[in-house]
């Protein structure tokens, strides 16, 4: 997984942010490498934004979505394809087909 659209003079970090109503909304976006596991790089990217280790997530993914149904549903490459899940108190769209993923948190 690599961060997208990277500036590298930010550590290779694009980093979105809004304000509404007092609330930060922060949004990263991860390309998924081709032979990267899309479960594996949803807990990375969530990580990465919460800035802890992917063991240290406190939900894992496995109780938020059946993850081999998740890379079955990618599977075909379909860039029309996408979905959103909640991953640990973050929103992950899965777009392009399962080769970008967008974090969001609040």
């Amino acid at each position: 997984m690599r961060e997208s659209d990277a500036n590298l003079d930010s550590g290779g970090v694009q980093e979105a942010t809004t304000s509404e109503s007092f609330d930060t909304v922060s949004t990263r976006r991860y390309t998924v490498g081709a032979d990267e596991p899309l479960d594996v790089a949803i807990v990375y990217a969530v990580a990465a934004t919460k800035g802890v280790g992917p063991m240290e997530l406190e939900d894992p993914l496995n109780d938020v979505v059946d993850a081999d149904a998740l890379r079955q549903l990618f599977a075909s490459g379909d860039e029309s394809l996408s979905a959103t899940i909640y991953v640990d108190g973050h929103r992950v769209t899965v777009a392009e087909g399962g080769r970008e993923l967008i974090v969001s948190s609040s």
